[in-house]
């Protein structure tokens, strides 16, 4: 008997928590360490992009346009002799930068924006619900197309640009998470003990949010690389000579029979980018979803 009990506490059985098992539903999809791995060389390439690129992205050099992948430009050059591949990195830089302050203020602003309208019910919530209705019903890239063309094709306005497209979707996103929570017993074990409105939201409602607001996070992130490389690809978007996908992709698509390399690098990145975010989403809505257990 006190061998049998030597054992058992010598193998204790592992205590399960939220965070582990989050963890375990995300290592069932194998495909999202590929979607995080992606990301990461990603988000490393825009961070370290002065210390790994070969040379300036804008440094000009007509003696060496149109120069094919060699050891020296690992990607050739395009048809103004700049360096594919430096122009790829810092266009990385460009593309993270940009999606990642738009989906953030996005995030924040909608976030407050569905919570203040999830609490004020009535009319409040009412008009400002058919006011989302309006503004969703329009393609978010073509009311982007639009927005730019109004405000002027610069880094900031980009920014500001695809926040407002995604800003209404995050609006709707929170203010569904709080309705449903405010209605479970935890909340109503708080109110009870007479917490007030304002704690519960921060305390009890926000945390439960958490979890869809990081896979649609993750999500956006992609769909606004995208859209910032589409609206570069239009000319509205980020001018050069910053480096950019989207302008290296217009620009190089007139030189596909000459160079193609110039139009398939930044074509490539911008496909394995967006994959990579929707792997990784994908990852995160397993893990953050408790029947996937």
């Amino acid at each position: 008997m006190s061998r049998g009990r030597t054992q058992a506490s010598a193998s204790p059985r592992r205590i399960s928590s939220p965070a582990r098992d989050a963890w375990r539903r995300f290592a069932r999809n194998k495909l999202s360490f590929v979607g995080g791995a992606i990301v990461l060389v990603i988000l490393l390439a825009a961070l370290l992009a002065p210390h790994i690129a070969p040379s300036s992205p804008v440094a000009i050099s007509l003696r060496e346009k149109y120069r094919r992948p060699s050891s020296e430009h690992w990607l050739g050059t395009d048809e103004l002799g700049r360096d594919v591949l430096s122009r790829l990195i810092y266009g990385a830089r460009v593309a993270v930068g940009v999606a990642f302050s738009a989906v953030l203020l996005a995030a924040v602003v909608g976030s407050i924006a569905g919570l203040i309208v999830s609490y004020s019910g009535g009319w409040i919530d009412e008009i400002a619900m058919r006011f989302l209705d309006i503004v969703l019903a329009f393609p978010a890239f073509l009311l982007a197309i639009v927005l730019v063309a109004f405000l002027g094709p610069n880094t900031m306005n980009i920014v500001l640009v695809i926040a407002v497209t995604r800003l209404p979707r995050y609006a709707r996103l929170i203010r569904g998470q709080v309705i449903s929570l405010k209605e479970t017993v935890y909340v109503e074990a708080a109110r009870a003990i007479g917490a007030g409105e304002l704690r519960i939201a921060l305390r009890h409602i926000l945390p439960g949010c958490v979890g869809a607001l990081a896979v649609y996070v993750s999500l956006t992130l992609g769909e606004s690389i995208l859209a910032i490389a589409g609206l570069s690809f239009l000319g509205i978007g980020i001018q050069p000579p910053t480096p950019d996908w989207g302008v290296m992709l217009t620009r190089g698509r007139d030189y596909l029979l000459l160079a193609p390399w110039v139009a398939l690098a930044p074509g490539a990145a911008i496909f394995a980018t967006v994959l990579g975010f929707n792997l990784l989403g994908d990852g995160l809505r397993d893990a953050f979803d408790p029947r996937g257990q």
